[in-house]
């Protein structure tokens, strides 16, 4: 009968359509917990990239804190001293060892310009004038030193001479002094380029950023302090309790 097919159709349409209703709000559940878990997973990678970006600033703001520092220290213009930091590094020399080279060097110079020290035969190998040597900075020193030495062909010569100049330090910055005067402008340019070199006025922000953390550092401290200290009777009315 056709109102038999009829009503039947209606009856299959019907259970049909509520299958459809449940896969699409198992649909919709799983759709929502994948909504959820990649929420989650953006989140949690936000956060782990904020941290890092936040320890790689630290340690950025600590190493140029400590050029500056340096800097103001010896004398040397802190574009200049990024150069040397740089020609270091690659040559396996540390910091430190590089900062007592130039003070070592300038102060061995200045004995130099007064004839006495042990830089007064080295500096009249290298054919240069100890006097107006001790006028330039370190680092201009430094520079005018490793073009004369790269002039000296025997190995042990040259360690003689950056000994008699830069003392112990000599030794280890030898590799950095053998290489002329043209590194120094080559690796200039090259920081240039790769907007690695700083000003003394950027130094002096950065500075400003690390005493500004120091203090949050004092502020976070002096509120645990506080808030240790008003625990302290509560905690041990809580212990005395259970005991």
């Amino acid at each position: 009968m056709p109102g038999a097919s009829i009503s039947t159709l209606f009856v299959d349409l019907r259970a049909s359509t509520k299958g459809l209703r449940k896969d699409a709000a198992k649909a919709v559940k799983i759709g929502r917990r994948v909504g959820n878990q990649f929420a989650k997973s953006f989140a949690l990678a936000g956060t782990a990239a904020a941290t890092a970006l936040a320890w790689t600033l630290v340690v950025v703001n600590k190493r140029i804190d400590e050029i500056a520092k340096t800097s103001d220290k010896l004398g040397v213009p802190i574009e200049q001293l990024r150069v040397l930091r740089d020609l270091a590094d690659k040559n396996g020399v540390s910091f430190s060892t590089l900062n007592k080279a130039l003070g070592d060097g300038s102060r061995r110079i200045s004995e130099a310009a007064q004839g006495t020290g042990e830089a007064v035969g080295a500096l009249e190998e290298l054919n240069l004038s100890a006097e107006r040597l001790s006028q330039l900075s370190p680092d201009e020193q430094f520079k005018q030193i490793s073009e004369r030495l790269k002039g000296v062909s025997g190995q042990a010569d040259k360690a003689r001479i950056a000994y008699d100049i830069f003392g112990r330090s000599g030794q280890e910055v030898l590799n950095i002094l053998r290489q002329g005067g043209g590194v120094f402008t080559a690796t200039e340019e090259k920081l240039d380029r790769l907007g690695v070199t700083l000003s003394r006025v950027d130094a002096a922000k950065v500075e400003l950023a690390g005493d500004a953390l120091d203090d949050l550092k004092l502020i976070s401290e002096g509120v645990t302090n506080t808030l240790a200290v008003q625990m302290a009777p509560i905690l041990q009315g809580i212990s005395e309790l259970l005991l």
